[in-house]
């Protein structure tokens, strides 16, 4: 055996130990991508538990089988700069390319705005028209994408750390995987699962939720793996002697990194040495384990020379790669190759092939980094700000951030406040407020420490960037703070332009109050003598939210005028005929005022009509007129219109619109994530009408699962605030669900009347005079007594109730005889169906019975009403079951059983979840308790037990004549055994199976 100088020793592990079964399933995603399908997975695990070598021997394999690969990670303090690592990626994706200008010609208007840097290879090109932030975002996802997406050899795209990625590259990046499918390109991506931020949770999710994604979670090395690790990294022959590893394993826990940084730091220390051809160490009684990362590094830390360990605390203050231009302005060429190979014996940093070194992992640049003096980190952030700045690194902008953090933690406050602003300046101009406010609070920060007033337009900066959010406080006292400042400058234009902004804010919250403040502001400009304030002074007829100028609004022709005035009155047309019932006639209004507005400036006007026609298919009394997954299409439309304008209540309102939508839909984990948000946005603007309308979603979302606990205080509060507005719709909506809340509880029918008595202090009980058509709240609350009525017993004052709300209106209730005709061709709404079905079967009409719960099973079929459907099954099993027909029960009750196992899985509380199984058990009983065997099945997704063998010999990368080898069996039994795996666990491909095992740790290697 070669020695080398203990000392120098390196303990980096050569192979990748107790990777196998991940490494097998990372090559066959390469295989699928190289025949042309694009594939994402997720790498996650603890700090240190190996997941960047395990990204970095699948870029080597890629590499060796044709890959481009391009590698990028995620910063922490990159968090609020857009695009960060992506435009890693641009760039390394740009660089050697000899004709920018014909190959993304079309690009690079928002290519440029990216990266300024581009301006010097498409030096003609007219820069990004102005666009509104969705708009902006989309052209900046385009380009993106375009550049990244226009491969013909296979793709390799790793991004780490995604646990700091900015909010504007998740979104990228859910819209990109999303898009994969047909390209060649594999997206890796790599996170701590433990410090996942709150914007990253729901990228994760709604990944592995559309099976877009696999997420592998690697796991500690047990014992006999640490053990073989050591043996690999000292070439022992033989086994170790099981106290040694057991003592490593032990105060390591498993982690590779630490048992590596563990190692170093025994050899640096002399207590693992060579002796007689073979490493050895002093008695496991001699032994100094450190007990940390921390303490491991900051042991041979303290042994390099002064100079060594200057530059292992620049590396560790940057933050990030430095590169060799950067390291020769930090210190002198003569000295650095030495250093660098100093600190890459004593394995504490690792240098890129373009020459730019960092600490070799972040969990060694935090120990570095927590080990300085507060004045030595001052010092340094000094000196690598000094550099970048001689560099010229801030004249494109891309260094802004980390210039700005160079500066803050430095303590040079006025460098710091100029660079935040251009920071927020250039999210601002990408349309991504957020980042803006971020940078802007930071600027904000530094003028204060500099101990004198910020400036006005500090202020107005960070209150447009609020404006934009929809955050109306955060704008208003910015705003108000900026007219202060300014008259403490004794700066007349500041304050002006304090009173327009102010102007402008409360436009779309209090008209009277935006007048007043443009009447301050008129009265203010006549002081400044400038006629371009005077006319901007005057008050505007504007679009809500949108600013424009009397000159600009004057320009607008007299039939654009005509034309929004038509789509206006088509809104509330529409909305009108919802009220009344007519659901027909109240979509065609809303479909005509979309198609008007959608080529008109009115964007409010347009998101009230797409907002209203996604109501109407959430409304389960009614049969819509578009199926959930249009109408939920049309409300997410809405929703990023909202968003996009600041518009709050109307966000307020489409979240828990949505939240309906989704939860009849059965996705009931992004349901309550909607409702919770619409609740707390609702609160947030004390808007009473969105805070009952969220709350009743909220609780109808309960109810739908069986918790009618959570659900009953939640409607309780909004038929409060209904009853307080004297809203109808409100009360009605509350009412109809707080009615199924306590029917799920058990309450007495006493106490169910009284609660509906209480709704019809504002919603008459009453019926209408004969002929005329039910208005709809008034249906929703007919619906409620139909469903009280048959809980209680009276199928027959069910029935009649739900055959007055399935009954067509009549002509000139319903627009005409064209709409009534219509009306009568279109199948009642799943609930209505249910309940008539079920009252009939109560009053022994078997056949009209069947044939309503079949019709039922349609609907929610064609409607994409997944809850409904389960109900429709259970509904007709108990049918079948009352009339002795037991086999055609169970039938309908396993069907029944099979969507409530996919819908539980969806409930993300597992209280809830297990409440819903037990609740719904009652609706969809077994035919017969299981045997135990089945039992099993059902816990790993319904396999039986050769199905499961199949799996863990997939996950080992097995052929199918391998396995039929494996199994004695045929080839042809093999594949019917992985078709029924693929069916059963509603996987697309062996890799997913794979990855499947691993997760559920069928793979014999466990």
């Amino acid at each position: 055996m070669t020695d080398v100088t203990p000392a120098s020793r390196s303990t980096l592990c050569p192979l990748l130990i107790g990777r196998g079964p991940y490494i097998e399933i990372l090559r066959q995603f390469c295989e699928q991508v190289r025949l042309g399908q694009g594939q994402t997975v997720i790498l996650a695990g603890e700090p240190g538990i190996g997941k960047s070598r395990l990204a970095g021997e699948t870029a080597s394999m890629a590499a060796q089988a044709g890959f481009t690969v391009l590698h990028s990670d995620c910063r922490e303090d990159e968090c609020a700069v857009p695009y960060a690592p992506l435009l890693r990626l641009l760039r390394q994706r740009l660089a050697g390319q000899p004709s920018l200008a014909q190959l993304w010609q079309g690009n690079a208007p928002r290519l440029i705005e990216l990266l300024p840097e581009l301006r010097a290879d498409w030096p003609d090109t007219p820069p990004a028209g102005r666009a509104g932030a969705e708009q902006a975002h989309t052209g900046q996802y385009e380009s993106l994408a375009g550049v990244l997406m226009d491969v013909r050899l296979p793709l390799l795209l790793v991004i780490e750390n995604l646990h700091w990625c900015d909010q504007a590259s998740l979104e990228f990046l859910l819209r990109f995987a999303q898009q994969l499918v047909g390209h060649p390109i594999l997206l890796l991506l790599t996170y701590r699962n433990d410090e996942a931020s709150p914007e990253l949770r729901p990228l994760v999710a709604e990944l592995e939720r559309t099976q877009l994604a696999v997420e592998l979670t690697l796991t500690r090395l047990p014992r006999a793996d640490v053990a073989f690790m050591i043996r690999v990294i000292f070439a022992q022959a033989g086994p170790l002697r099981p106290e040694f590893p057991a003592a490593v394993h032990a105060i390591t826990n498993g982690n590779p990194l630490f048992v590596e940084e563990t190692l170093k730091a025994m050899v640096a220390a002399g207590e693992i040495y060579p002796a007689d051809g073979a490493w050895t160490h002093v008695p496991l009684a001699g032994l100094t384990l450190p007990h940390s990362v921390q303490a491991a590094v900051q042991r041979r830390q303290a042994r390099l020379s002064a100079g060594a360990q200057q530059l292992l605390s620049l590396s560790a203050v940057a933050g990030r790669p430095i590169p060799a231009g950067l390291a020769l302005a930090l210190v002198s060429s003569e000295a650095l190759p030495g250093q660098l190979d100093e600190l890459r014996a004593a394995q504490l940093i690792s240098i890129s092939p373009d020459g730019a070194c960092a600490p070799r992992h972040d969990l060694v640049r935090q120990a570095v980094y927590s080990g300085l003096l507060a004045r030595e980190r001052q010092a340094l952030h000094g000196r690598l700000l000094a550099a970048l700045a001689a560099t010229g690194a801030g004249a494109d902008g891309a260094a802004l951030p980390e210039m700005t953090t160079h500066a803050f933690e430095a303590g040079q406050w006025a460098q710091a406040v100029e660079l935040a602003h251009r920071a927020g300046d250039r999210a601002q101009a990408l349309h991504w407020p957020r980042a803006a406010v971020d940078h802007f609070t930071r600027a904000l920060e530094a003028a204060r420490r500099l101990d004198r007033a910020a400036p006005a337009w500090l202020y107005h900066a960070r209150g447009q960037a609020c404006e934009a959010l929809g955050e109306f406080d955060a704008a208003r006292l910015d705003f108000e703070q900026e007219g202060a400042a300014a008259r403490q400058a004794r700066d007349p234009r500041a304050e002006w332009q304090s009173l327009i902004d102010l102007a402008f804010l409360w436009q779309t919250r209090d008209p009277g109050q935006a007048n007043t403040f443009f009447q301050q502001a008129f009265a203010r400009a006549f002081t400044l003598n400038d006629p371009v304030v005077l006319g901007l002074s005057r008050p505007a007829a504007t679009a809500w939210g949108e600013r424009q100028t009397p000159s600009s609004a004057a320009e607008s022709p007299e039939r654009e005028s005509d034309q929004l005035a038509l789509a206006a009155t088509l809104d509330l047309l529409g909305a009108a005929s919802y009220l009344s019932g007519d659901i027909v006639a109240g979509t065609d209004y809303f479909r005509q005022a979309i198609r008007l507005f959608r080529d008109r400036p009115d964007q409010l006007g347009l998101a009230s009509s797409l907002m209203h026609i996604a109501l109407g298919a959430t409304l389960d009394t009614e049969s819509p007129e578009v199926g959930l997954g249009e109408a939920v299409r049309y409300g997410e439309e809405a929703l990023a219109l909202a968003r996009s304008h600041g518009w709050q209540g109307e966000q307020a309102h489409v979240l828990s619109e949505l939240a309906i939508g989704y939860g009849r839909q059965g996705d009931y984990g992004r349901a309550l994530d909607l409702a919770e948000r619409g609740l707390t946005l609702a609160n947030q603007i004390r808007q009473p009408a969105r805070i009952a309308y969220a709350l009743a979603a909220q609780g109808s979302l309960y109810v739908d699962i069986f918790a009618g606990g959570e659900a009953r205080p939640l409607l309780e509060q909004a038929l409060d605030l209904a009853e307080d507005l004297g809203s109808r719709h409100l009360a009605a909506l509350a009412a109809r669900y707080a009615t199924l809340a306590l029917l799920d509880l058990g309450a007495a029918p006493a106490d169910i009347t009284a609660m509906l008595d209480r709704a019809a202090r504002v919603l008459p009980a009453s019926p209408p005079v004969e002929g005329d058509a039910l208005l709809l709240p008034e249906r929703g609350l007919a619906c409620a007594r139909a469903q009280l009525a048959l809980a209680s017993g009276d199928a027959a004052r069910a029935l009649d109730l739900v055959t007055d709300l399935i009954a067509p209106p009549q002509p000139a209730a319903s627009g005409g005889l064209a709409n009534a005709a219509r009306w009568a061709a279109r199948p009642a709404s799943v609930t209505l169906l249910l309940l008539r079905g079920e009252a009939l079967s109560a009053l022994s009409e078997p056949a009209k019975a069947e044939a309503a719960l079949r019709l039922a099973q349609r609907a929610a079929v064609e409607q994409g009403a997944l809850p409904s459907l389960w109900r429709a099954h259970a509904a007709l099993g108990k049918h079948y079951l009352r009339f002795k027909q037991r086999t055609l029960a169970n039938n309908e009750f396993e069907q029944a059983r099979a969507f409530i196992a996919g819908l539980a899985e969806r409930i993300p509380a597992a209280d809830l979840r297990e409440q819903f199984l037990r609740q719904s058990r009652r609706l969809a009983p077994p035919a017969a308790p299981q045997p135990l065997r089945l039992a099993g099945r059902r816990e790993f997704g319904g396999l039986t037990e050769r199905e499961r063998e199949t799996v863990a010999l997939i996950a080992e990368g097995k052929s199918n004549r391998e396995i039929a080898a494996h199994l004695v069996v045929s080839d042809e039994t093999v594949k019917t055994h992985v078709s029924h795996i693929l069916s059963k666990l509603g996987l697309r491909s062996r890799t997913q199976i794979a990855a499947w095992a691993i997760q559920h740790k069928l793979n014999n290697q466990n």
